[in-house]
């Protein structure tokens, strides 16, 4: 009786501290099965290819920054109590930009000198990373154990398939026709229906490469590749081009910027409205206030903000108070609403007095296909890009959902129409400035090289690049603007660092010579 009950007991348990382990393994959280979300896609891709670009450890102290509370500058409004707002925010510690550029005649000793672009001086780093890139995606499309050998480049749309499913590479090679060319034999080639891939598989799938060896997929139309990404950083030479160095850039009288002083975390308070019913001053990212500046706007200009929304940077432009008409545009119903909303708040009088429809239009077009019989002295393209920051730290309309892939992936192309077709609108020696948000060469030089080659092509404009390292020197003390081996050879770069928290943002200052 006794072993029987002492039998009974142990099988109780033991039955019960296995039940126990069960449940607490069944609780645990694991790595594994953590969903990822667009912003771990973002800091993934940025990991990989801005490590590469501008070295891990820098890399890794612009990342701290970009996942920290971005600095701001004020604007003030001079359609408000524009002399109460320059003393309010001067009580607060703020400084008025304009004085950092009065030292600015001392940088313009050297004379100007005009040099012929060498699109071969890219950045080795950049180069190795992007061959890497592709080469890496074609194998994943294989078994490391396979006997197949790897294409040197993988497209998208057909498939080198064979007539049985248990052909065998080197059958496939005796069986080839001799003297006929790949895309000969696609054209006479049957394959099996039942190896076209659904749209919908992950290419990283596991088991891809069992499909049969392939340079093409079939059934996979609307699918790119990563490394497509990189294919508009070209090297090609083919369009007249010249790089001029400018060695000044005046600060409009009118356009009053207040900033707070580096390695300080000061933060302005929120703008409040006057008696005059508008705000007295507006707060955006102090680093996009550097391409209104390289616009270098003049009296009685004729401006284009070709994507404008949500206004900040066409409103900066109104504040310098020299443009004779402003055409602010964008895409989007909804963004355009914003410019609309900015308008009222801070122009006087926008929706009720006449004269604003004289300075101000707002139009609401793709930008690729803006037309305008009379031309624009300046223009500003400040494109749709990665956004940076905002991949970083939202989910929310990030363009590294999975359901914006291609979406990413085709942005290079975008901007280059973009910035191509504002070339073609401006006027013979009137000015073009391209802007984004990111840190990517390939948004950044890459389109600028690829627009300009587009326009060449297609309307023959001529075009000469004005660089703005000695122009911007004053700034170097309130903004981190790569000056050094990294730096991009069209444009300027400012870099978010964590003691001067601004941007990332590139701007390129292009000056039409010849339609």
């Amino acid at each position: 009786m006794f072993s029987n009950n002492l039998f009974e007991f142990k099988s109780h348990f033991l039955l019960t501290i296995k039940r126990y382990k069960f449940i607490k393994k069944y609780w645990m959280p694991t790595k594994k099965n953590k969903k990822l979300t667009a912003t771990d896609r973002a800091m993934a891709y940025f990991d990989d290819f801005y490590g590469s670009v501008f070295g891990t450890d820098r890399w890794i102290a612009i990342r701290r920054a970009l996942e920290r509370k971005h600095k701001y500058v004020a604007v003030v409004n001079n359609y408000g109590e524009n002399e109460n707002a320059s003393k309010f925010l001067e009580s607060h510690g703020a400084h008025n930009l304009r004085r950092l550029f009065k030292a600015q005649k001392e940088f313009n000793k050297n004379e100007n000198t005009i040099e012929k672009i060498d699109t071969e001086q890219k950045s080795d780093s950049l180069e190795r990373f992007i061959r890497n890139s592709g080469i890496a995606e074609i194998e994943e499309f294989y078994s490391q154990k396979s006997d197949f050998i790897i294409p040197e480049k993988l497209d998208v749309g057909k498939a080198i398939i064979g007539e049985q499913n248990t052909i065998k590479p080197e059958e496939t090679v005796s069986k080839s026709i001799p003297n006929q060319s790949l895309a000969a034999s696609l054209d006479t080639a049957k394959y099996d229906e039942s190896r076209i891939i659904a749209a919908n598989v992950g290419m990283r799938a596991v088991g891809l490469w069992t499909y049969v060896p392939a340079s093409r997929l079939k059934g996979c139309e609307d699918w790119l590749p990563e490394s497509e990404h990189y294919k508009y950083y070209s090297s090609a030479d083919d369009y007249p081009l010249t790089i001029e160095e400018e060695n000044e850039l005046d600060f409009p009288s009118q356009l009053q910027v207040y900033s707070f002083e580096s390695n300080t975390s000061n933060k302005f308070p929120e703008p409040k409205r006057g008696i005059t019913g508008v705000y007295d001053y507006y707060l955006m990212d102090g680093a996009s206030i550097l391409p209104i500046l390289a616009l270098d706007l003049q009296p009685g200009d004729r401006v284009l903000d070709m994507c404008a929304a949500p206004g900040g940077k066409s409103l900066a432009i109104l504040q310098t108070l020299l443009c004779r008409n402003l055409v602010t545009n964008d895409v989007s119903f909804s963004r355009v609403n914003r410019i609309l909303k900015v308008f009222d708040e801070y122009l006087l009088n926008y929706s009720t007095d006449p004269k604003w429809n004289d300075e101000v239009t707002i139009t609401n077009e793709d930008a690729r296909h803006i037309t305008d019989e009379h031309g624009f002295d300046k223009i500003l393209v400040d494109v749709p890009c990665t956004t940076d920051r905002h991949s970083l730290k939202e989910d929310d309309n990030n363009i590294f959902k999975t359901s914006r892939i291609k979406e990413r992936l085709t942005l290079p192309e975008e901007q280059s129409k973009i910035l191509s077709n504002a070339l073609h609108l401006c006027k013979v020696g009137g000015t073009v400035v391209y802007s984004t948000c990111t840190l990517s060469p390939i948004q950044n030089d890459g389109v600028v090289h690829m627009a300009l080659k587009r326009a060449w092509e297609e309307h023959r404009v001529r075009a000469t690049i004005k660089t703005l390292t000695k122009a911007f020197d004053p700034a170097q003390c309130l903004f981190k603007l790569c000056t050094d081996e990294v730096k991009p050879k069209f444009g300027q770069l400012v870099l978010p660092d964590v003691s001067s928290n601004f941007g990332p943002s590139y701007f390129c200052k292009i000056v039409k010579t010849q339609a």
